[in-house]
């Protein structure tokens, strides 16, 4: 009987349509955008697979090809397609995924292709000018991840150095709008114009925060990577342009930043170590204004192997200047490179070195006594630059040194961790002692003072 039942019930079932079941009908709309989203879902769970990307990786690694290396060849070839392929996997597919332990393998094998085809390379230079424009802005300045903006970094400094073998002359090229087809002349030029899209992107306002990490660690490979793009760097005036905006853009724009953004701001200075890596290095790339050669015995110790540089007064000016070396000893970045960089502009020139030391004193007479640890490092590595007038820099610092004690004497915190700087550079700095016997006139009041004061 129960058989017969269930054989009955389901040829009922069988005889009514789909539609029967459901009491309530779904939108046609409603079921179509249901059904992409799912269709959509799977595609990327495929998409996004670890074992997909090395599968891509693998792939393009058997593309083995004779390296193109005709300047003024434009045909697309099959390995000029691979690399297509190869770039647009990276910007779409694994620059945004969650899976980033590929990504230096890939980039590196991305730019072992570009190195071995050029016209692929100008194609890319040119992609970035154009079409693809907002990339290097998207996944060097603004993408969250270290992993992608590190990938995007590596890859844009093969790009130029690539160019740069084929190009004879870097020369700066400010019309870089142009929709027209690329001249044999602006070809030429790609390496100057990209540099050039990379400073435009200090100029635009965005309230969303930026990562300028990898931004500065990319000049800075650029510089290490030949001296003549090093000079090149110096004579478009990369350091008055960094300096300005580490000086006044961050500062200006940073009231329109949300607090979250600047409460994050405030807990990253690591985001501009490389700034101070970047102008520290350029600084002992150059020349004084003593003159000496590339195999003299007497240069500075702080002088970078290789050519030296020049620059101009601008470039030192933004040194120079007092909101910069305040900014950089308040933020205690990158102590040994700040050091470094003040030590060779001051090498053999008092003048310099009285700039130095006056922003020192400065810094001492209008600070809270809190904030003086770091002046106070700085100043006791920056004093120990053995050249011929380390002797006249010593003597100065150390009577502006007590001059300001004396001037700020009703202060007993800052008077006692002036007392305890005075007693450490005695012992660490060659000839202090000497100068403190035959001055004494100017600092016996210190040790009954600061007894008095009970600090």
């Amino acid at each position: 009987m129960c058989n017969q039942f269930a054989a009955k019930l389901r040829v009922k079932v069988k005889a009514r349509k789909l539609e029967d079941y459901f009491t309530v009908g779904v939108p046609r709309g409603l079921h179509e955008d249901v059904w992409l989203s799912n269709a959509e879902f799977m595609r990327d769970k495929r998409t996004f697979d670890p074992q997909y990307y090395q599968f891509i990786l693998n792939l393009i690694k058997l593309h083995n090809f004779v390296p193109v290396t005709d300047y003024s060849s434009t045909a697309v070839d099959l390995s000029m397609q691979v690399i297509m392929f190869a770039t647009q996997f990276f910007f779409e597919v694994l620059a945004v995924s969650k899976e980033k332990a590929i990504l230096p393998q890939y980039v590196h094998v991305l730019n072992d292709l570009y190195r071995r085809h050029i016209t692929a390379c100008k194609w890319m230079c040119s992609s970035l000018l154009k079409s693809d424009a907002h990339k290097i802005k998207e996944f060097l300045l603004e993408c969250p991840v270290d992993e992608v903006r590190s990938a995007c970094r590596v890859l844009l400094v093969n790009l130029v150095q690539c160019r740069i073998v084929h190009e004879a002359n870097i020369e700066s090229v400010t019309d870089s709008d142009s929709d027209s087809m690329e001249t044999e002349e602006d070809s030429k030029n790609l390496c100057g114009r990209i540099i050039g899209s990379l400073f435009a992107l200090l100029e635009y306002d965005d309230e969303e925060w930026r990562y300028f990490d990898h931004y500065f660690q990319l000049f800075l490979d650029l510089a290490k990577s030949s001296d003549e793009l090093a000079q090149y760097l110096l004579h478009e005036h990369t350091i008055s342009k960094f300096v300005e905006f580490f000086l006044e853009d961050v500062e200006q724009n940073a009231s329109k930043l949300s607090k979250r953004i600047r409460l994050k701001k405030k807990a990253e200075t690591s985001n501009f170590d490389n700034f101070v890596d970047y102008i520290s290095y350029m600084s002992c790339h150059c020349g004084t204004d003593v003159e000496y050669n590339e195999s003299s015995e007497e240069r500075p110790h702080t002088q970078v192997e290789g050519a030296i540089l020049t620059t101009d007064e601008e470039e030192k000016t933004a040194i120079l200047q007092r909101h910069l070396f305040d900014k950089l000893i308040k933020s205690g970045m990158r102590l040994k490179e700040i050091i470094a960089m003040y030590q060779h502009w001051s090498w053999e020139d008092m003048d310099n070195s009285k700039i130095i030391i006056g922003h020192c004193i400065k810094f001492i007479r209008e600070q809270e006594w809190c904030d003086l640890k770091s002046v106070f490092e700085f100043i006791v590595g920056y004093l120990d630059l053995t050249d011929n007038l380390y002797t006249k820099k010593l003597h100065h610092f150390l009577h502006s040194f007590l001059l300001v004690m004396d001037d700020r004497k009703k202060l007993p915190k800052k008077t006692r961790e002036c007392y305890h700087f005075l007693i450490r550079i005695s012992k660490e700095l060659e000839g202090t002692r000497q100068w403190l016997d035959q001055n004494k006139e100017l600092w016996e009041w210190i040790g009954p003072h600061v007894s008095q004061q009970n600090v």
